[in-house]
């Protein structure tokens, strides 16, 4: 079993059946990021990780998920795109405008994911301001598809 492959509806039903747990996921997830930057030709899909914070949020997720807590997201991880702000952490478009910029609040969709138990792993590569379709014009360089 790919952890890392697993659809979101597999991981709930696997955290909700105690098959594995949320740090599981992480391990797994981790393992696969840094599996792809060992490449000599990154994929370059994340522009910065939270692998530590999002390690914590999953033992986290995991005693709440052990105290019978549910919520449809608790214990999944997910990637955010670099045009979403998350206070605290990064927000360039994946311009050089805005390098250095950090959030001062928590776009109000990823509140909600946070509500729902998300665990944020990272910010995704994108295009520069979300403009184009190919991934070819961010400053983070190419995202190059597998």
């Amino acid at each position: 079993m790919n952890l890392a492959s697993m659809s979101v509806a597999q991981l709930r039903k696997g955290l909700d059946a105690r098959e594995f747990s949320a740090l599981d996921i992480m391990t797994a997830i981790e393992k696969e990021i840094t599996h792809d930057a060992a490449h000599a030709v990154p994929i370059n899909a994340f522009i910065e990780l939270w692998l530590d914070e999002a390690r914590e949020q999953a033992r986290a997720a995991d005693t709440r998920l052990a105290a019978g807590e549910r919520a449809p997201l608790l214990g999944i991880p997910l990637a955010i795109k670099d045009n979403l702000n998350y206070r605290g952490h990064a927000a360039s478009c994946a311009s050089r405008i805005l390098a250095g910029y950090r959030a001062t609040y928590t776009a109000h969709a990823l509140e909600n994911l946070a509500h729902a138990g998300a665990i944020f792993v990272g910010r995704t590569n994108m295009d520069e301001f979300a403009m184009g379709s190919s991934n070819e014009t961010s400053a983070s360089g190419l995202v190059r598809n597998p």
